[in-house]
């Protein structure tokens, strides 16, 4: 177990809609996060500042932005890759979601899948601060606080905050993004 303490950066791929239907099974929702211990702080924000600006100028990078442009993302993945980012992934086939369950409700679905997501990857460390894209209104990340914060001390410190000022935010969506498209096929 790693003592250290983690930051985690954590954006997800998907929209939060159960299919109708079952499809032919390319419907995933995917949350990623990008570890990054605080001891490497400071070098792997140097990194991800490196890789944003080569690849988006003074633009936010965005997997929706990189599109099918599939040499991109490889260039990109690998730059990530090489500056020793960790990343965990929870992969979600919404099609194996029963349709009549509470899941069936953005708040319900978003809410249950990360905390699942921020359970399991906390067995992994000691103390984690975790850093989450926005996401809706004000109003529902406040919900989602109090939501998180039942689960005991399960964090250091949960914040969110927008992507466009964090490229850690903007490589954790990237990530996500390329999950979510292997994963669709």
């Amino acid at each position: 177990m790693n003592i250290d303490k983690q930051y985690i950066f954590v954006d997800e791929s998907g929209n939060t809609h159960l299919p109708e239907t079952p499809d032919n099974g390319h419907d995933y929702y995917v949350i990623a996060g990008l570890l990054v211990p605080s001891v490497d702080l400071s070098t792997s924000l140097t990194a991800a500042q490196e890789i944003v600006v080569r690849h988006a100028g003074k633009g936010e990078l965005k997997s929706s932005n990189i599109g099918n442009n599939s040499d991109r993302r490889r260039r990109i993945l690998r730059e990530i890759g090489a500056a020793y980012f960790r990343y965990y992934c929870l992969v979600v086939d919404k099609n194996r979601i029963w349709r009549d369950s509470g899941l069936r409700w953005k708040p319900s679905f978003y809410k249950f899948l990360h905390r699942m997501f921020y359970g399991r990857i906390k067995g992994a460390f000691l103390e984690m601060q975790i850093i989450a894209d926005q996401y809706g209104r004000t109003e529902f990340m406040d919900s989602f606080k109090t939501y998180i914060g039942q689960m005991g001390s399960l964090f250091e410190t949960f914040t969110f905050e927008s992507s466009e000022a964090n490229p850690f935010l903007q490589l954790a969506d990237v990530v996500a993004g390329s999950v979510r498209r292997v994963y669709s096929g």
